[in-house]
């Protein structure tokens, strides 16, 4: 394993470096054509530029509660059995590309920037703050889950695919582009606010859930959804918990035996198109 053993170092790569620790107080910069493997720890500043590639394998990248990776390149957690964790006090903003196959969790805060493309093929666990800025992409293949009192942010495009699962236990807000056509389970807090702009510009007074999946809001206590825009879906299940709001729903609602509608914002209309049970 290499150290920068000094705070205040500054390694430039544009080679290759394999297992490596990144110190608190140190630099660590990857340039265009710079390649990074093995086991990889920072405490410090990690750089990733435009045409470097950091990946992690069979191996472990553990990002301290000092540390800051600023991904501009591409950054792959390469297999099943590979972790990435960005832990408290962590930062990792990505505007470029961030492809994970095995198992990332965030405990500090992970941005997704204008440019940037997130695409989850394995596990995805949010025990913090996950942002989805406008003009970002995230795109969940498999499993991804909001903890229980975190947050998951969303004013760009959120893709969740056919037979991918995105369950949120915490709070998801989602002011931007969400497309369903696997499975959406909100067990807490989901809320929408922003404005849609499709092809013909109409301002709508919330933002857009589309996609041919299904969503459920499973039973518990504070579980709400608050549809102010649209949501287009195959089914929606209202399991327990209150559904609310001012927008429009396209698919077939079944509500269950402790779920609820309250229909508006104080007061207000709830429109649904379809079987509403």
């Amino acid at each position: 394993t290499n150290t920068q053993p000094y705070p205040g170092s500054t390694l430039i790569n544009s080679g290759s470096l394999e297992d490596l620790i990144n110190i608190n107080g140190s630099t660590l910069t990857n340039n265009s054509g710079g390649t990074i493997t093995g086991n990889l720890g920072n405490t410090g500043e990690v750089k990733n530029n435009l045409g470097g590639t950091i990946t992690i394998n069979d191996e472990s990248f553990l990002n301290s509660n000092s540390g800051t990776i600023i991904n501009s390149g591409t950054l792959i957690i390469g297999f099943v059995d590979a972790l990435l964790t960005n832990e408290s006090g962590g930062t990792l903003t990505n505007s470029n590309t961030l492809t994970n196959n095995g198992r990332l969790t965030n405990e500090g805060t992970l941005t997704n920037n204008s440019g940037g493309t997130f695409t989850n093929n394995n596990t995805l666990n949010n025990k913090s703050v996950l942002i989805n800025n406008s003009g970002a992409t995230l795109i969940n293949n498999s499993a991804l889950t909001n903890i229980h009192n975190k947050t998951l942010s969303n004013a760009g495009t959120l893709i969740n695919n056919g037979g991918a699962t995105l369950d949120n236990l915490g709070t998801l807000n989602h002011s931007g582009t969400l497309t369903n056509n696997g499975a959406l389970i909100n067990t807490s807090f989901i809320t929408r606010r922003g404005i849609s702009l499709p092809s013909s510009f109409i301002s709508n007074a919330g933002s857009v859930i589309d996609g041919s999946g299904s969503y459920t809001q499973s039973s518990g206590e504070n579980a709400t959804t608050t549809i102010n825009g649209i949501m287009s879906q195959a089914s929606m299940t209202i399991i327990g918990g209150v559904l609310n709001g001012s927008g429009t729903i396209n698919a077939d609602v079944n509500i269950g035996d402790a779920g609820s509608v309250n229909p508006g914002n104080s007061p207000g209309a709830l429109t649904i198109n379809g079987y509403f049970t």
